[in-house]
């Protein structure tokens, strides 16, 4: 018995140290707001206070973070970035856009980069595009480009389609990688089996459980066989996903399916009788949301091949990836739309 009882207490000792250092080794804390906001709150920043309300009539208080470059004259392109990422992925484009005479507003989505999230746990595309009028409202702008990257594609043509001609006037829409109306066309087994991992009940305390390693194998995976991660960029997303209790809101956050004017469907429509320009820049080995995509939009536009892109090489993030190559085309599809009155 005495026996025994030594071998069950060795063995939860035995389990007990295992989990310390599965801990030690996982386990990554939070990075205060004021740490972060010295290391990625720059000289072109700003926190625009914005308020929304729901459809349950509560108004939700939003600080929302911007960057704002070039010449408030110029012509203005805004930058919505994807799922995880932060106005920053865009910083090598911008300096290309400034020195083409295009003032370049970037900004963090709710629970993004340096931005609160929504204070009632509940995000939507609408709301989303709520938050960016509410900015560009406040900024003055009432012309624009707009464009983004996989989360951020389907905000701009969702804002596209909302606020065209009714509050602002859309120049044109540049979609990176951009999510489709349709949900079952963005799927991909990568991010269906991460989704689904924090979907479970150990979530929350998955979430936790980041090391800088593992966070570098993920991005990896998003990124294509001719592109490198840079040391930079893997520090950034990995420190802004580490905003005071951001990893667990991920989790515990709602996805609204808000009732609007029209069906996604129909926002394309719109985009398209509109006569908004289209351009759809796509990363070949995309392995997030396919390159098969593309078709869809190029027929729900009816856009010729020479406004679809697709980079060979590239992944999920083709502007990060390869800032000089896939510049290129925007600049000229800029160029060819912009409004010099």
């Amino acid at each position: 018995m005495k026996k025994l009882r030594k071998i069950l207490i060795l063995l939860i000792a035995s389990i007990v140290v295992l989990i310390s250092v599965f801990l030690i080794i996982f386990y990554t804390p939070d990075i205060s707001l004021s740490d972060l906001m010295d290391r990625y709150y720059g000289e072109q920043s700003q926190m625009i206070s914005v308020q929304i309300v729901s459809s349950s009539d509560v108004t939700l208080d939003l600080d929302i973070h911007v960057q704002d470059h070039g010449n408030q004259e110029n012509p203005v392109v805004v930058l919505l970035h994807g799922l995880f990422a932060s106005s920053h992925t865009f910083l090598p484009w911008i300096e290309r856009l400034v020195e083409e005479n295009y003032r370049v507003i970037s900004i963090d989505l709710p629970g993004f980069g340096l931005s609160t999230p929504f204070p009632d746990g509940k995000t939507s595309t609408k709301r989303q595009s709520e938050v960016v009028f509410e900015v560009i409202e406040y900024l003055e702008i009432d012309e624009l480009f707009i464009g983004g990257n996989s989360m951020g594609g389907g905000v701009s043509w969702y804002f596209s389609s909302q606020y065209h001609q009714r509050d602002v006037t859309i120049l044109g829409i540049i979609l990176i990688d951009a999510v489709f109306p349709t949900p079952m066309d963005n799927s991909s087994s990568e991010a269906s089996f991460l989704f689904n991992v924090l979907a479970s009940p150990l979530g929350p305390v998955l979430s936790r459980l980041t090391p800088k390693f593992l966070f570098q194998t993920i991005l990896n995976g998003v990124y294509g066989s001719a592109s490198t991660l840079e040391e930079e960029a893997l520090t950034r997303y990995f420190e802004l996903l580490r905003y005071p209790n951001r990893r667990p809101q991920f989790i515990t956050q709602v996805r609204l399916e808000e009732i609007t004017s029209m069906t996604n469907e129909e926002r394309l429509l719109f985009i398209k009788d509109a006569n908004i320009p289209v351009l759809v820049l796509w990363g070949e080995e995309d392995s997030w949301i396919s390159k098969d995509v593309t078709i869809l939009f190029q027929n729900a536009f009816d856009l010729s091949v020479e406004r679809v892109i697709i980079f060979t090489g590239l992944g999920h993030v083709p502007m990060e990836e390869n800032p000089d190559l896939t510049i290129v085309p925007v600049i000229a599809f800029l160029n060819e739309f912009r409004n010099e009155d």
